[in-house]
């Protein structure tokens, strides 16, 4: 008991010399509590308080202010439990009640009073550490840990300043089962494991937070047990049930089944879309806390830290979840988020901006579109060296290549193939060809001023100094499926006389188209100038053509520009996809399109229009961007 004529008196200066002695700076001052005369004035109210409340004839002191460190050897629920970190605590006090069952009191300030039906993590750690300290201090088993509040602002119905409420021991295996399993993460931790050890306060539901620890929601293949075991196919259903299990645990059970099933009636419609994220990814036991966002012409990233321990490929998983919760699909997850530790959602915009034509090109260094944080991206074709469009139809891949033909004009000689007849019209080439013969012939004229250049190159000793060639060679799964058997003679019966006269004025400016009369007469002059070079590259189909080139035009300043809206295994071969690194994908039909494109999945979510993904020569990250219009 305590021994003094006036325990109020003794136990108010105590608190007094103690605010004293502690330095300023330690001290967190508030509107409510501004400095020290304030805070002992709040001391003496909360202790005055206190005393009306628990009158101290009326407390069996047992032990107050105890300091207890022990190394835990002890028997609990019928076995003996052995700790091997040694424990700490400052037990405020330990009393016995009316039944003389210890209890463990503690006691706390607050300016408003805890909510008993919320389950606080840091007062379920706290509880069963005491209870552990307090059996192997004293050999007896604790009854309960008993809360006591004061608020320090006083009441102005005149409703009492002090509420206890207790936790009865007994009837809460899940504390233990809380703290046994937050102890062995920390242990492993200690021993230099990577462990998983949730911020609680981080979650949305402490209660489901808590149960979802326990029982190992966190560890995909518990997961996948319980939900076999229970025959569901949600963490919700799991948790129900594993709740059901333990009859001493009702009220908490009612509170995590109550919390549920707000979660699943849930009216999303009044939430911001980080809350939906996060409110969905609560129920699959899963923390993420909300950082920032940026806001681009196509789509809004949304950047979140998730908790320590979370696998990436989990969160990948989810990508279907989060569209039913946010209502809006075609939502890419990137976990992580390139060059950050943050995992983002990139969410459409329900307006898109979209810009006007592209800058000049500064050389080859041609500026494509805006990323999603409103940057200007750029490619520099001189160390691309080539690149490889795809997308399905629809998906902005024509537009993207009439800007970048527009942005380098008159920057390099343009070899422009266009199958299509009328996409690449507008540009003023050095070379146009429309049919798959003439884009063949023109593959092997390529091939043919490659090798002079290096031919060029080793006779001068020094690198190729002169006008750059950029061939653009729009839908080239139609040359991907031609025959290559035979030479390009068989073929020129079904030229078009002006296809011909164009293609002899294009090689040799003086000739006059009107001089010549009968289709002979302009095979007769192509066949002659192209006889060699239809022997050394007749045996060659266009897609050993593109290879080649794409293997050795870059030192005699060619590059390839090669698209296609048919991003089929047939079309982008492995061959074409090894001499092209860098690859600008657009909106696929599938993922399987996607994986052909970029070896993984993503581009089927892009929304069309110009909205896109760049994978550089240089680099295995991808920037999302709006191309330029035309």
């Amino acid at each position: 008991m305590l021994k003094t004529d006036d325990p109020f008196v003794e136990a108010l200066k105590a608190a007094s010399d103690h605010i004293a002695q502690v330095p300023d700076g330690f001290v967190k001052y508030s509107k409510t509590i501004p400095d020290k005369e304030k805070a002992s004035a709040s001391v003496a109210f909360c202790m005055n308080e206190y005393m009306k409340a628990y009158p101290v004839e009326k407390i069996n002191v047992y032990a107050t202010e105890q300091k207890i460190e022990r190394q835990i050897d002890v028997e609990y629920a019928g076995q003996r439990l052995h700790l091997p970190i040694k424990l700490k605590g400052y037990v405020d006090l330990i009393e016995r009640d009316k039944e003389g069952r210890l209890c463990i009191i503690d006691h706390k300030t607050c300016y408003s009073f805890s909510d008993p039906e919320k389950i606080d993590a840091s007062k379920i750690i706290q509880a069963v550490v005491y209870y552990l300290l307090v059996l192997a201090e004293t050999g007896e088993t604790p009854y309960a840990m008993k809360y006591r509040e004061v608020k320090y602002t006083k009441n102005k119905d005149g409703s009492p300043q002090c509420r206890e409420y207790e936790v009865v021991y007994a009837d809460n295996p899940l504390y233990f089962d809380l703290f046994f399993r937050l102890y062995e993460d920390i242990t492993r931790a200690l021993m230099g494991e990577m462990v998983w050890v949730p911020n609680f306060n981080a979650l949305y539901d402490n209660e489901v937070a808590i149960v979802s620890y326990i029982n190992r929601l966190d560890v995909e293949e518990d997961r996948a047990r319980l939900m076999k075991k229970h025959k569901v196919e949600n963490i919700t259903d799991v948790l129900k049930k594993e709740l059901h299990k333990t009859a001493n645990m009702d009220k908490l059970r009612k509170i995590v089944e109550k919390q549920l099933s707000e979660i699943k009636s849930i009216n999303y419609s009044k939430m911001t879309i980080p809350e939906k994220i996060q409110t969905k990814f609560a129920e699959f036991g899963i923390a993420l806390r909300f950082d920032s966002k940026v806001e681009g012409a196509t789509v809004t990233r949304y950047r979140f830290n998730p908790s320590t321990g979370i696998r990436m490929k989990t969160l990948r998983s989810h990508d279907a979840d989060i569209e039913q919760a946010v209502g809006v699909t075609d939502i890419r997850v990137l976990a992580p988020e390139p060059g950050t530790t943050f995992v983002s959602f990139e969410i459409p915009n329900a307006k898109r901006t979209f810009y006007k034509s592209a800058p000049k090109a500064k050389g080859l260094l041609v500026p494509i579109g805006i990323d999603v944080g409103g940057n200007q991206v750029e490619i520099d074709i001189t160390d691309a060296p080539h690149i490889l469009i795809a997308g399905s139809t629809g998906s902005g891949k024509s537009v993207l290549l009439n800007s970048m033909l527009n942005s380098i004009r008159g920057n390099a000689d343009l070899w422009l193939a266009d199958p299509k007849q009328v996409e690449l019209l507008d540009h003023k080439a050095t070379k146009y060809a429309d049919e798959p013969e003439t884009i063949r012939a023109m593959l092997e004229d390529l091939v043919g001023v490659m090798d002079a250049r290096y031919a060029e190159m080793k006779a001068k000793g020094k690198k190729f100094v002169g006008r750059p060639i950029v061939c653009v060679i729009d839908e080239f799964g139609d040359l991907m499926l031609e025959n290559p058997e035979g030479s390009r003679q068989n073929n020129y019966n079904s030229w078009s006389i002006a296809r011909l006269v164009r293609e002899i004025e294009n090689r040799h400016p003086g000739y006059e188209g009107s001089n010549y009369s009968g289709k002979q007469v302009y095979v007769d002059a192509l066949n002659k100038e192209d006889e060699q070079n239809r022997g050394k590259y007749a045996h060659l189909s266009a897609e050993d053509l593109i290879v080649k080139l794409a293997q050795k035009a870059r030192a005699a300043s060619i590059h390839l520009i090669i698209a296609t809206q048919r991003p089929s295994a047939d079309v982008i071969t492995g061959r074409i996809k090894t001499n092209l690194p860098t690859r600008i994908a657009l909106r696929t039909g599938g993922e399987v399109d996607s994986r052909i494109i970029l070896d993984q999945p993503g581009a089927e979510k892009l929304l069309g229009k110009g909205d896109a993904l760049l994978l550089r020569s240089d680099s295995a990250d991808f920037i999302r961007f709006q191309a330029f219009s035309v």
